[in-house]
Order: structure tokens, then sequence, then C-alpha cells
């Protein structure tokens, strides 16, 4: 072990059993480069198991409706599904995600993108399930119909709803909601 001559209780400190040293700032005073035995690494892996254990991906609605730009709707579809946490447990390496990804509809009825391929929503409006997140992607939303419908949604979700962010002309809706 390497020790330092950083502080007048260096002795006492060195002397000390617990003494945690990061080597990558050895001026904080610390004096002994020691592996952490506060916590041990078993107690660090175990918490880990137990929270990829319990956790339950949070859930991502994708709001889709007729000449949607299928970018926006591909794109954040495949940084949500490719977040994942890994299991610490070195006998077998997973990983858990963290989101579940669903497209809902403003109807039930499939939607086509500009440029020509067709969605179909796992779920309609009335159907979706609890959300943490709601993209409001770009749509043509069209008619007025339609577009008081996914307003008057989107204020009713709001409440229990984590975030609610909008991509490309999707705004429009957002914003109509004033939230």
């Amino acid at each position: 072990m390497r020790q330092r001559r950083c502080a007048p209780l260096a002795k006492e400190l060195a002397t000390s059993p617990r003494i945690v040293c990061n080597p990558l700032y050895p001026q904080s005073g610390l004096v002994e480069f020691r592996l952490l035995d506060i916590v041990k690494k078993a107690a660090i892996e175990n918490l880990a198991e137990a929270f990829t254990a319990v956790m339950n991906p949070k859930t991502v609605g994708l709001i889709v409706a007729e000449e949607i730009a299928a970018a926006d709707l591909i794109g954040p579809a495949e940084v949500f599904a490719r977040a994942t946490i890994a299991s610490s447990n070195q006998s077998e390496a997973r990983e858990s995600r963290c989101y579940r990804v669903m497209t809902i509809g403003i109807n039930a009825e499939p939607c086509v993108t500009e440029c020509g391929i067709v969605i179909r929503p796992h779920v309609d409006l009335e159907d979706a399930p609890p959300l943490d997140t709601v993209f409001v992607c770009s749509s043509g939303c069209h008619g007025e119909k339609l577009s008081r419908r996914l307003i008057k949604w989107l204020k009713q979700r709001a409440p229990n709803t984590r975030r609610i962010a909008a991509l490309g002309r999707g705004i429009y809706a957002l914003a109509a909601t004033r939230l």
C-alpha cells in the first residue's frame, strides 16, 4: 500500500481500517489507497440484482396519426426500446428493458406515414394504459374532431404522466392543450 503525506492527521487516518481513497484524487486528504471495504462488492451486486428483479419497465406511448413522419416515430421508439439495465450477476449476464414502447392511435384505424408506410397502433386513445411518457409525433391530424379528441385526451392524461413531449408538427396539438 502506498501512503501520501496529505494532512496533519495522516498517522491517524493511515491506521483506520475504514479509509476509502480515490486514486484519481489523492489530494482529497485520505491517506491510503485501499479497496472499498465499507460497502462490500457483493452488497453492491445484490442491490443491482434486486433493482433489476423488481424493476417494471415504464411505458412510453407514441401518438400516431395520418401523415406522420416515419422518422419522428421510429427515432424515439428505437431510443427507448434500447434502454436497458444490466444485471451484475457474473454467472448469468442479463439485461432488463427500462421502457415498454407502444403506439397509440387517435382512433383504431391504421395510419399511413408521409412516405407510405402503414402503422397499425397497438391501442387507441381510449384503451391506452397509464403512461410514464407520451410523445405526440408529427402528424397532420386532419379534421377538427380528431384534433379536439387528442387535445382532450392529453389534458386528461397530463396530471398522471411524468413527461409529455412533441416532435415536429405534434407541437401544435401539444400547444393547444396549454400545458
